[in-house]
C-alpha cells in the first residue's frame, strides 16, 4: 500500500471529496476511521467489564455541535456517508485501531444524534446494522497474538512504514490504520481465520 494524500474535508470541499470516494468505493471497498477528539468527560478505567466500559462510551459520545465555523455539519456527514453507500452496505468494510469510540460517534452521528442506547446489546445491533463489515485492528492482534502498545508501537513491531507515523492526526492515524490492517489480513488469512474477527470491537 503507497503512501497517500491526506486531504482536510471542511464544508466548502466535503460534496467534491465524497463524489471521489462515490466514485472510487467500489473499487477500494475499505474504508480506515479515526476520529480525534479533545478529552473525555467520562474518564473510564479501561481494565473495566465491557458494560462498565460501554457505558462510559454512552456518556463521553455527546455533541455534534461544536464544530468550527468552517467544519462539515453532523447532518451533512450523515447525509453524504449514506448518499456514497459508505454504511449498511455489505460490499464495504471499516477499519479501525481500537475503534470502540470511533464507532460510537458514527453511529449517534447517523442516528440524528440522538443518545445512544442504554444496552450494550442493542448497541451492538446498531453497529451491526450500520456497518455489516468492520475490523478493529487492535482486536484483530490481541485475537492472534501475545501483544500490548498503541497505534504507533505496533506499526513499529510490524515494520509498516508511513510518512503519517509522524503526523498524529485523525486523517494520519487512518493511513496508519489501514496499512496495520492489511498487513494484519495477510497473516491471519495465512491461518485462515481472519473472518473471526469481523464485527468485534475491541473491549467490547
Amino acid at each position: 500500500m503507497a503512501d497517500v494524500i491526506i486531504i482536510d474535508v471542511w464544508a466548502d470541499n466535503v460534496h467534491e471529496e465524497f463524489s471521489r470516494i462515490r466514485d472510487v468505493v467500489h473499487r477500494y471497498p475499505y474504508i480506515a476511521l479515526d476520529i480525534e477528539f479533545p478529552d473525555f468527560v467520562h474518564p473510564c478505567n479501561c481494565r473495566a467489564d465491557a458494560r462498565i466500559y460501554y457505558g462510559h462510551i454512552k456518556a463521553n459520545v455527546f455533541d455534534f455541535e461544536k464544530n468550527p465555523t468552517k467544519g462539515v455539519t453532523s447532518q451533512t456527514l450523515a447525509d453524504s456517508l449514506a448518499s456514497a453507500r459508505l454504511v449498511s452496505n455489505p460490499a464495504v468494510h471499516w477499519v479501525t485501531f481500537h475503534g470502540t469510540y470511533d464507532m460510537a460517534y458514527l453511529v449517534k452521528l447517523l442516528n440524528g444524534c440522538t443518545l445512544l442506547p442504554d444496552a450494550l446489546s442493542t448497541f451492538h445491533s446498531m453497529v451491526n446494522r450500520i456497518f455489516p463489515n468492520f475490523y478493529d485492528a487492535k482486536h484483530m492482534v490481541h485475537h492472534h497474538y501475545v501483544w500490548t502498545g498503541g497505534l504507533s508501537k505496533l506499526a513499529r513491531d510490524m515494520g509498516v512504514q508511513s510518512s503519517a507515523l509522524n503526523m498524529h492526526q485523525a486523517g494520519a492515524d487512518s493511513v496508519v490504520t489501514a496499512k496495520e490492517f492489511f498487513v494484519l489480513k495477510k497473516r491471519v488469512i495465512k491461518r485462515g481465520c481472519v473472518g473471526e474477527c469481523n464485527r468485534l470491537l475491541n473491549g467490547l
